[in-house]
Formats: structure tokens, C-alpha cells, sequence
């Protein structure tokens, strides 16, 4: 860029100085330019166009977490209504207690408000059955935020070798794009969809093997329930995952944040840490890192995570880098504790919490039941079961589904979707092309005919016409 000025020194010619953009070489160790983050990609367009029905499906809001204990929190003259549960005041008054000034408006410690972080290993305590000490839980705007911040740990400033991140194919682009913009080096292992998407120790030790030849392996990452893919890991298959880890001196990152949604019969889920703990030494003295958010509510962005087993200057160093951003919202701060410590039986607002989480879960077993059965039912395509999480992973022989005038399937979606998407959306069940996440063989000797998307119901209950009306959009007669 150029400015033209006037003369210096009442000379008449005009001084020409040139100025060199400073943001063009500061990203020495980010790459911006090589971030993707493909739900937010190609499909904005379409997304633009179905954002709205899509966040207005009927979904209700626990009477408890948001309508109540929030709103309290916000306005505590709330307090002296009489048709407010006892329960609920004093919730929201612990919250208030615990923020500085009792009041959402001041800043929390950068690691959140300690008598939530409290309640939080509480929870894990209550669900492993195993201590947590409070002071390794770290809240967060949700967990994408604790799964960078931790990530970040991983960044080496120097020119050697890249470390190394191994995440799963299919994956959730979060991994995909930090890895870029820390610029580490991603390690894909291929999950097994024969298997369900179940996570093949060999896949993990082929991955690992290739990757060490041009990266420095340092992390491994699971997410169970699985995003996209609605998979279940066993408690033996984590216990194998645990042991490849320890073999390779990986740090684990646990993603679960769907931990309760599990449909399927005979699944059921472990966490990480859990398993961690009951192998014993020397598993639990692995480095683990473990993530929940209120992932249904996500806007509020609340999530924590769970730090287990770092040397202690390692923590320090951590610590004071999440302290440059201050502390995650106290909003979010307050759906974690209702997340984290709800209604407990006796208590007044139990019968009424107990009713509305089995109804959505009821509804988000049902719905993925039916989006499962009715992609099987659709010649060309085949899908799993879903077990858990909010998402189908269908397959599509393209050799056999013809998407009319379309290079590719994805293409065909898009087509798709922009005549028919509005309408199934509004029966609450959304479909997301996914680029980002390809499946076993797709980088190796994958079919090019078979392409994969990703389909995400949701609540409210399935309608008898829901299915008909999806077969509708997949060019099936019901």
C-alpha cells in the first residue's frame, strides 16, 4: 500500500512512501489460511437459509436449569416470589454466593467460580465413583474452548519436527482447525464402519507408525459418544485405547460431551477417566484430559474440563495461559452447575426435572431409530445404528443412488436441499454434507462412488410422517 504526501521542505514534487502491511508475516506459528472448519463452509449459503427453523424446533428447556435457576441468578429480586421452588433458590443462591459482588456481572477466577468447579468433581466423583480434586477442574466457554486451550499445551515454538495430534476419521472439524491453526501435525486413524465405527487398536498403531516419520506424536484424541458417527465405545475398547496411549506416552483427550445420550440397547457409557482409574498403576498415572459441555444449550457456552495427572509446572504454565483470557462467561458458568448438580430426589423440583430429561431422551432415541431405519430402507444407502450422541452417519453408493445432474453427493444435497431441507427441518431432522469427515479408505482405496453424510435429528417426538417425509428429500416414494 502506497500513501502519496505532500512536498518536504517546500520542494514541489510529492513524497511517495510506502507501507508494507504488518499482518502479512505475523503468523509464523498459526495458519489461518489452512484453517477449515467445513460446517461452517461450503453450506453457509444453504445454512442462511434454514438457520432460523432449525434453532426453533420445539425443543423444550428444562424448567429447572434455564427458566429457573438462571433466571434467578439474573434477577435476584426473583428470590421472594413464593411460586419459586425452594430447591431452585438455593441453587441460584450458592451460584450467587460463590461470584464476587454476588453478582453474574463480575469477572470469576480464570479457571471458573470455585464453588462450581467443586460441584463439578462432585458430579464425576458420583458418576466414576473415584475422587476428583476440584482443582483440576477448569470451566470453560464450552468445551471447544477447553479442548484448544488444552491443545495448546501441545504448540513447540521452534523448527523441529511438527508435534503430532491423533484425532478419528470421521471427525468433528474442531479438531481438524485447531490442529491447522496451532500448526500441528494431524494424525488421522480411520474408525471401522463395519464394525459400528469401532476404534481398531491396529488402525491406531498404522497411524501412529506412518506419522512418526515426518511428526512428533504427542496426543490422542477420542470422542465418545462418537461425533458424527453416533458410536459407543466398550469398556474394552477404551481399556485398549488406554494401553496404545500409555505405550506412546500420549496424552489422552476424552471428548465427551454426549455422555448422556446413549440409546442403543446393551451400550453404556464409561468415561475415560473411570476406566483410567480402575485399571490402576500405571494407567492412572496418564496424563488425561476429559471434556463436558451443556452441549444442548449451546449457545450459553458452559462446559469444563477435567486435568488430570500434569507435572506441576506443566499445570502452572496452563493455568496462567487461560488466565490471559480472563474467565469463560459467568452465564455459562451457572448452566454448569445446573448441569452438574441437579434436582436430587425429595427435593421439590425432582419429579418435574426426571420427567422432562426422560421425555427428550425418550424423543432423541426414537428420532434416531427412525433416521437410521428409514436411510436403510432407501436402496443405495445404508446406515448403523445409532447408539448414542445426535448424529447418523449414513453411506451412499452413488453407483445406485442417481443424484440427477450432480458431480458428487454432496452436490446433490446441496440441490437438495434447496427445494425440499426447509421443509424437513421443520420436522426437525437436519442433514450436514461432511467434507471433513471421511471415512476408512477414503485417503487410501476407498470407493469414489460411496460418499458419506452427516444427519442430525433432534427433538421433538417423531411424527408418523417424519419418515415418509425424509424418503420424500432422499428421491424415495414413502
Amino acid at each position: 500500500m502506497s500513501l502519496v504526501c505532500g512536498s518536504w521542505h517546500g520542494g514541489t514534487e510529492p513524497v511517495i512512501i510506502t507501507y508494507r502491511r504488518f499482518l502479512q508475516n505475523i503468523n509464523k506459528y498459526r495458519n489461518p489460511s489452512t484453517v477449515q472448519y467445513s460446517f461452517f463452509g461450503d453450506v453457509k449459503v444453504r445454512f442462511d437459509q434454514i438457520l432460523r427453523p432449525g434453532t426453533e424446533m420445539n425443543n423444550l428447556h428444562q424448567t429447572f436449569l434455564y427458566l429457573k435457576v438462571v433466571s434467578l441468578c439474573l434477577m435476584p429480586s426473583l428470590m421472594d416470589d413464593p411460586n419459586i421452588p425452594s430447591d431452585v433458590k438455593e441453587r441460584a443462591q450458592g451460584i450467587l454466593n460463590g461470584c464476587k459482588g454476588s453478582s453474574l456481572g463480575s469477572y470469576s477466577d480464570s479457571a471458573g467460580v470455585e464453588v462450581i468447579r467443586r460441584h463439578v468433581a462432585e458430579y464425576i466423583e458420583r458418576r466414576d465413583g473415584f475422587p476428583s480434586n476440584w482443582e483440576d477442574i477448569i470451566l470453560c466457554a464450552g468445551a471447544s474452548e477447553g479442548i484448544r486451550g488444552t491443545m495448546k499445551m501441545m504448540i513447540k515454538h521452534d523448527n523441529s519436527i511438527k508435534p503430532g495430534v491423533m484425532i478419528p476419521i470421521p471427525q468433528y472439524p474442531l479438531y481438524s482447525a485447531t490442529i491447522a491453526e496451532f500448526d500441528l501435525h494431524q494424525i488421522g486413524y480411520y474408525l471401522n464402519e463395519s464394525t459400528n465405527w469401532g476404534l481398531d487398536i491396529s488402525e491406531l498403531e498404522r497411524a501412529y507408525d506412518e506419522a512418526k516419520e515426518v511428526s512428533n506424536p504427542k496426543a490422542l484424541v477420542v470422542i465418545n459418544p462418537g461425533n458424527p458417527t453416533g458410536n459407543v465405545l466398550t469398556k474394552e475398547n477404551i481399556q485398549g485405547v488406554i494401553k496404545f496411549a500409555y505405550e506412546k506416552k500420549l496424552f489422552l483427550f476424552a471428548d465427551e460431551v454426549y455422555q448422556d445420550n446413549v440409546y442403543a440397547e446393551g451400550c453404556k457409557f464409561h468415561s475415560f477417566k473411570k476406566v483410567v482409574m480402575e485399571m490402576g498403576a500405571p494407567y492412572n498415572q496418564m496424563e488425561l484430559a476429559s471434556f463436558m459441555s451443556c452441549s444442548k444449550e449451546c449457545g450459553l457456552r458452559g462446559g469444563y474440563a477435567e486435568i488430570v495427572n500434569l507435572d506441576p509446572q506443566v499445570k502452572t504454565m496452563y493455568l496462567k495461559s487461560i488466565s490471559a483470557k480472563l474467565c469463560p462467561t459467568t452465564l455459562g458458568q451457572a448452566v454448569m452447575e445446573c448441569v452438574v448438580n441437579p434436582p436430587r430426589e425429595g427435593e421439590p423440583s425432582y419429579e418435574q426435572f426426571i420427567e422432562e430429561k426422560k421425555a427428550v431422551l425418550s424423543s432423541l432415541a426414537e428420532r434416531a431409530k427412525m433416521v437410521a431405519e428409514t436411510f436403510n430402507s432407501v436402496p443405495g444407502m445404508s446406515c448403523n445404528v445409532v447408539q448414542g450422541a445426535m448424529y447418523a452417519f449414513p453411506q451412499v453408493t452413488q453407483s445406485t443412488f442417481h443424484p440427477s445432474g450432480a458431480s458428487s453427493i454432496n452436490m446433490f444435497v446441496r440441490k437438495k436441499a434447496t427445494n425440499q431441507l426447509s421443509r424437513l427441518v421443520e420436522k426437525s431432522v437436519h442433514e450436514t454434507e461432511s467434507s471433513s469427515s471421511s471415512s476408512e479408505g477414503d485417503d487410501k482405496d476407498h470407493d469414489m462412488g460411496d460418499e458419506l453424510f452427516q444427519a442430525l435429528y433432534e427433538t421433538p417426538r417423531r411424527n408418523e410422517k417424519d419418515s415418509d417425509l425424509f424418503k420424500c428429500f432422499l428421491g424415495e416414494k414413502p
